[in-house]
């Protein structure tokens, strides 16, 4: 009897694992409603909890066009698409000032926003860490 306990169990899991899909806290994916970040992935009694019906699992995404946050609980289904994730190439300020000075290269998003923290820091005199989106 118990072999048979953890076999269903295991079926369960695994039924559950497919439900869910390659969605896990970080991954970014987009289907025909949208673009979403997913922020954390619920199971048992608080998937149940934040969907205020009996689950066995749910997601928690934000939305990245509007930035609301809602939890749901809908298969991965082949409309159900991970965006990879582009890799970041962080400069140091010497090599974005050579870089505005005429050396090699393209600024990139993060140079910009390296770029404006920098110089919200010398105008406004706050100090601290620079941050980036």
């Amino acid at each position: 009897m118990m072999v048979a306990t953890m076999v269903q169990s295991a079926d369960a899991d695994a039924r559950v694992q497919k439900e869910i899909g390659p969605r896990t806290e970080g991954v970014t994916y987009y289907n025909p409603t949208g673009t979403f970040e997913v922020l954390k992935v619920l199971r048992g009694a608080e998937a149940t909890e934040a969907l205020g019906r009996n689950a066995a699992w749910a997601v928690q995404v934000r939305r990245r066009s509007t930035g609301e946050v809602t939890v749901h609980a809908m298969t991965w289904t082949n409309s159900d698409h991970v965006i990879e994730p582009k890799p970041v190439q962080v400069r140091s300020v010497d090599e974005i000032r050579a870089t505005l000075n005429g050396g090699p290269g393209e600024l990139s998003d993060v140079d910009c926003d390296v770029l404006t923290n920098l110089a919200e820091v010398a105008a406004y005199g706050k100090t601290g860490a620079v941050t980036t989106r």
